[in-house]
């Protein structure tokens, strides 16, 4: 008894009260979270020993007999109590404790008043069992009870409704339209229907769905057919000049084991062809000097390049500098387009236009005059060269953009001369103005909210990227989509931490891709398209399919990661306008992968050498809405 009297010893009873609180800071029990005014949380932390031949431990100032620690709860219990009390208000209303009304309202019959106590039941005799029988049928269903005001309103949710419908009432609405509507029922004196059948659910009756075995999105003819080898090991091929030749992914110590390959060559499937055509120069035109027209011819091509017009308006060549370029992804002057249904010309992204918006929101802020009273507009010449420096930091990073602005005699790591000419002197002072208020949104207009706009003060950028990428730009047979993240060190609500990555924390985009073109981006915190998520896929893969709708030819083969390929998504993909056709690695869970192809992963050298080169495939049959689908494992 060494461990009740070590216990007892530290008892704190609230003797005003007579609640026997918790024993502080006692070895071996946890305090946490445990309010000591819950006398329902103290009955389950102190018990009381009632045997009486065990020498009683007595605490000196209330000699409480025999006190025991036992059941001490845990924060979580604690914590479900108490969301389990805030509730009961919920529950006589008829939520659950998910907060959520029905469809289990009504599911469960009127039983009445229980007996508590258990009284001895004689044995019937064989008359009265024949009777019992003659009148088990007549019996009704629902026995009504007397009810007066005080009783309706302690009714529960479900037995109001319950006792309207024995009564041919509505059952819809809240508790206080139930409680009324009865109410007025028992004075009117509504009669009780006795054959009314148990009460059911409200909720809407389920229909028929088929389920596919393959998984989601499939129909239900659809399945999958293990593949078989060939019987005949592949043959190495043997290069007298090459010793010991091994695969990149196996280790050197390993070169010496060569695997047995099989292939599949009983099987054929047809690829569908990439329709991609390109405009060339008719061949034929003899003078160089002709006035004719330049006649072209579409042939086919796999390849991306880009647009004869784009080149043609932007007089661009293979001899074009590198400013020329950037001068068709980002104008230098007022960019313009013409309406095509005969309205306004519309005004896109502009050095020009930002100079404006920048100079505005100067004006709105008070430089000049309050902050920044040495403050001159931004021209320009200004604002493209403070853009410039940005793309100068993306190719040799510095601690601070700052930095560059010094001579490489004064810092011969991070300065630059040519930036320390271009900007001259106070360049540092006036790049913190420029990052105080440049623009990329009109400040004039109203911000909308950011629920359906999340990306409003750099709008008009996205717009243009996402107009100016495939205007110019046409994509080969071969694209990618992936994940593209800017780099952001401050502070922001749609800020993603990013730990498996070198660019680190910042903002997060899907985008298409084509031999390092990036010819569309989807922002990851815009709100997913409602066109295909009515169609059940998922937000990731909603966006991918919205940057499908730029391409211009059917049958491209986009390459993705294990983040967004699931055998869900490559029958969606196929079934596009433009008929995408999907491949790449995919995560063993919950993507569609069959059973049939999945290998265990081997932990033990010895283990892996026996299955390294095992290749088990499997194709997609009785769905055409998917033909040829092929998921293999190595």
């Amino acid at each position: 008894m060494e461990e009740n009297k070590d216990i007892t010893e530290k008892c704190t009873t609230d003797h005003d009260n007579n609640v026997i609180k918790p024993f502080p800071n006692t070895p071996g029990t946890r305090q946490e979270g445990v309010s000591a005014d819950s006398t329902t949380e103290v009955d389950q932390i102190v018990g009381f020993n009632s045997n009486e031949n065990e020498n009683p431990a007595k605490c000196p100032p209330c000699s409480v007999d025999n006190v025991v620690i036992e059941n001490i709860p845990t924060p979580e219990m604690v914590r479900r109590h108490r969301i389990t009390e805030a509730a009961e208000i919920d529950f006589e209303n008829g939520y659950d404790s998910d907060k959520v009304m029905g469809p289990f309202l009504d599911a469960i019959d009127e039983e009445g008043a229980q007996l508590i106590e258990e009284v001895e039941v004689p044995e019937k005799s064989s008359e009265e069992e024949e009777v019992e029988k003659a009148t088990a049928t007549a019996l009704p269903s629902v026995v009504p009870i007397e009810m007066n005001e005080n009783t309706v309103k302690k009714l529960k949710v479900d037995e109001l409704r319950h006792q309207l419908k024995i009564r041919a009432q509505s059952t819809v609405g809240k508790k206080a339209e139930l409680v009324e509507r009865l109410l007025k029922a028992l004075t009117d004196n509504v009669p009780v229907s006795v054959n009314v059948a148990p009460s059911r659910s409200r909720g809407k009756k389920k229909k028929d769905v088929f389920k596919s075995n393959v998984g989601r999105g499939f129909p239900p003819t659809a399945r999958w057919r293990p593949l078989v080898p060939d019987g005949d090991a592949v043959k190495e091929p043997s290069n007298p000049t090459f010793k010991m030749p091994r695969a990149p992914t196996i280790p050197e110590n390993d070169a010496s084991f060569i695997p047995q390959k099989y292939n599949f060559s009983q099987y054929k499937f047809v690829v569908p062809k990439f329709t991609g055509t390109k405009s060339i120069i008719k061949a034929g035109r003899k003078k160089k000097k002709s006035r004719m027209p330049l006649q072209y011819e579409k042939v086919a091509t796999t390849e991306g390049y880009f647009k004869e017009q784009a080149l043609s308006k932007y007089r661009l060549t293979e001899k074009s500098h590198p400013h020329e370029f950037v001068e068709v992804f980002f104008p230098f002057r007022k960019n313009t387009k013409k309406s095509q249904n005969g309205g306004a010309d519309k005004e896109w992204l502009s050095i020009e236009q930002l100079t404006k918006w920048t100079n505005t929101k100067v004006i709105m802020n008070g430089a000049g005059d309050q902050v920044y009273r040495d403050f001159k507009p931004f021209t320009i010449e200004e604002i493209r060269r403070h853009m410039g420096i940005y793309l100068l930091q993306g190719i040799a990073p510095s601690p601070r953009v700052e930095l560059k602005f010094a001579s490489q005699s004064n810092d011969p790591i991070h300065g630059n001369d040519f930036v320390n000419n271009s900007f001259g002197t106070n360049a540092v002072r006036r790049h913190r103005q420029f990052k105080a208020f440049f623009a990329v949104q009109n400040p004039m207009i109203e911000t909308p909210d950011r629920r359906n706009f999340p990306n409003w003060k750099v709008r008009p950028l996205i717009n243009w990227i996402n107009y100016v990428g495939p205007l110019v730009y046409k994509p080969g047979m071969s694209i990618s989509v992936d994940e593209m993240t800017m780099r952001f060190k401050g502070k922001h609500k749609d800020k993603l931490r990013i730990t498996y990555k070198k660019e680190g924390d910042g903002f997060q985009a899907d985008a298409l891709y084509d031999d390092g073109y990036t010819l569309q981006v989807y922002m990851r915190n815009d709100p997913a398209p409602k066109k295909y998520l009515s169609k059940g896929l998922s937000p990731l893969h909603t966006r991918v399919m919205s940057l499908f709708d730029v391409l211009e030819e059917s049958y491209h083969q986009c390459a993705m990661d294990n983040l967004y390929n699931s055998a869900a998504f490559c029958r969606a993909a196929f079934n596009h306008k433009w008929k995408v056709l999907c491949h790449g690695v995919a995560r063993k869970g919950n993507r569609g992968i069959p059973v049939c192809v999945s290998q265990k992963e081997m932990i033990s050298r010895k283990d892996q050498l026996k299955v390294r080169g095992t290749v088990k495939a499997a194709v997609l049959e009785g769905d055409e809405g998917c033909p040829n689908l092929i998921a293999s494992s190595v």
